[in-house]
């Protein structure tokens, strides 16, 4: 019998932080997500982001046209209030582990948020205002790959010391 090699392979969830509105479908689509798949080398098994933002309307329709589960996360203000926001952030932060700040030039807390990400072990993609995107992970090691095999059969003896009788 030969020995089978498994190798495991982590889900890809992606989490949207931020918004940005001078963004168009077809930009976010060349600019964005596809060279983002290219560095992960496969599409998301779920997409999961806020409910503001026309980024974010343009993403949900990418997700819904290639049949990629999408969860809209709604920011409670009547329960919240002030905090809303990180609550939202929050859920969206604990359901995925790859993430998508959009960086605005008026203020450095997204920009403090994904290198929070960062360290927490997510995998987070950022795209700033000058329309360029950069990747930050903690370096990982190599998953250890798990051999499975089946035990050779000599005689029924080594099968019973095998199962340890």
């Amino acid at each position: 019998m030969e020995d089978e090699i498994v190798v495991p392979v982590k889900p890809f969830y992606l989490g949207i932080f931020g918004t940005r509105s001078d963004l168009q479908y077809d930009s976010i689509i060349e600019d964005i997500l596809m060279p983002m798949f290219e560095v992960v080398e496969r599409i998301p098994e779920k997409i999961v982001g806020p409910s503001e933002g026309y980024s974010t309307l343009y993403l949900e329709k990418y997700a819904t046209s290639h049949n990629i589960p999408w969860k809209t996360i709604y920011t409670d203000w009547q329960k919240h209030g002030r905090k809303a926001t990180f609550m939202r952030d929050y859920t969206v932060e604990r359901e995925c582990n790859y993430a998508l700040v959009f960086l605005n030039k008026k203020t450095q807390t997204l920009e403090k948020y994904a290198e929070r990400l960062t360290k927490k072990g997510k995998h987070v993609f950022t795209y700033d205002y000058k329309n360029t995107l950069s990747y930050y992970a903690l370096e990982e090691p190599e998953p250890e790959p798990v051999i499975q095999s089946t035990p050779k059969i000599k005689s029924q003896t080594s099968i019973l010391t095998y199962f340890g009788k």
